[in-house]
């Protein structure tokens, strides 16, 4: 054994290899700033900076909504978080650009009609009549056949009344 090794260094403590530093570490210089008002940026920074929100949130999305169940609370509340973190970075971006460059954008990226193509349907979607009111799915056949109009009766009586006749 080598003397250098085995010889304690400060306060006596043995000589330990040097770590070497965490690469992953942030160093704390430059950060990236993704403005949107200033002039540097062009149009094609801002839809490649707008497709990585929106595809960070999407796989936020889908992480939190597959670990929801998880037994661990801290691993949920830790995707939650990073969910709502992805989606308010998206809403801070959209809400800075401006409407000449959502313009741009929207033209650069055009909408993903595969789904819609594939099974054949319409773009704009079913027109839905809005003049008719809406079935009641819940009434019987006797309800819906029956008219009430000419019922008059009145129900009369308090809660201990109907209490007494049901027995309770």
């Amino acid at each position: 054994m080598s003397e250098s090794t085995n010889k304690p260094g400060k306060n006596n403590r043995p000589k330990r290899r040097r770590r070497r530093s965490n690469q992953n570490r942030p160093r704390g210089g430059q950060k990236k700033n993704f403005d949107t008002d200033s002039s540097t940026t062009d149009q094609g920074n801002l839809s490649k900076r707008y497709m990585l929100l929106i595809e960070s949130l999407k796989d936020q999305r889908r992480k939190y909504f597959d670990e929801f169940h998880h037994h661990d609370p801290n691993r949920v509340a830790k995707l939650r978080r990073n969910f709502e973190k992805a989606s308010k970075e998206l809403f801070n971006f959209e809400k800075k650009l401006t409407p000449e460059q959502k313009l741009n954008i929207l033209r650069e990226n055009k909408l993903d009609k595969t789904y819609s193509e594939i099974h054949q349907l319409s773009e704009l979607g079913e027109q839905v009549p809005t003049e008719s009111e809406p079935l009641n799915p819940h009434l019987l056949k006797s309800q819906k056949e029956s008219d009430f109009k000419q019922d008059d009766e009145e129900s009369v009586g308090t809660m201990d009344d109907y209490r007494s006749y049901k027995g309770n």
